[in-house]
């Protein structure tokens, strides 16, 4: 995948950025909530960049999101939320390094209403394709499962020190929508059909695990990583 130059306003992108030496820094638990920070730093960067967000998936080593650049603003979004969430980290964890890859953010081009289901698919499944759940509503991180899409959420600022120390709103919203290319599609609609998808390539991928001979982590251990 590589970045398209210059970025399209309108243009539908799978997003993607990776931790340095894919050391796993994004990993949920308790103490360290990945879901509340990028909940409330993709809020933030999404209403001051007019960026449109679909869904999300947050791993130990990377996350995507599939998200509509309304106004070619998407690098400065991209900006804003890996400096906030790098300096949040790094406070937490008493790093000085940087946090995220050299690499630059990743920006795949959806052009199709094909592409688009199988993108949004592609970001619910990365739990299982990983092999660390068997189902994206079995994930202790965060990640956008079909029912929670095409809805506004509140992000509450996160309880740590570094936040507690900064000016930053107590309060942000997170707003997914439906994708421009599936936009004819009523909420209920898209919802049931995401689910169908990704259901769909569950099963596929649990077959895939038991025929390789496969098993999967699971939450709790997930959470004692």
């Amino acid at each position: 995948m590589s970045a398209p130059q210059p970025h399209r306003s309108g243009t539908t992108y799978l997003l993607t950025r990776r931790v340095a030496k894919r050391h796993l820094r994004l990993i949920e638990r308790s103490g360290k909530k990945m879901a509340v920070l990028f909940r409330y730093a993709v809020g933030s960067a999404q209403s001051k960049h007019d960026v449109a967000v679909h869904s999300l998936c947050v791993m130990g080593n990377h996350w995507h999101a599939v998200v509509t650049d309304n106004q070619g603003n998407i690098p400065d979004f991209a900006r804003d939320v890996h400096s906030l969430i790098g300096r949040a980290l790094n406070a937490h964890d008493d790093e000085s390094d940087g946090l995220w890859d050299k690499r630059q953010t990743n920006y795949l081009a959806i052009e199709s209403e094909a592409d688009t289901w199988r993108y949004l698919t592609y970001v619910a499944t990365n739990p299982v394709q990983a092999l660390l759940v068997k189902t994206c509503h079995d994930y202790p991180g965060l990640v956008t499962r079909p029912g929670q899409t095409a809805r506004t959420t509140k992000a509450p600022r996160p309880q740590t020190g570094f936040f507690k120390r900064s000016r930053m709103p107590e309060m942000e919203t997170l707003t997914l929508t439906i994708p421009p290319a599936l936009s004819h599609l009523t909420p209920t609609n898209f919802r049931a059909e995401l689910a169908r998808q990704v259901a769909l390539e569950e099963t596929r991928l649990q077959a895939k695990a038991k025929a390789d001979g496969k098993t999967y982590i699971g939450p709790r251990a997930l959470l004692r990583t």
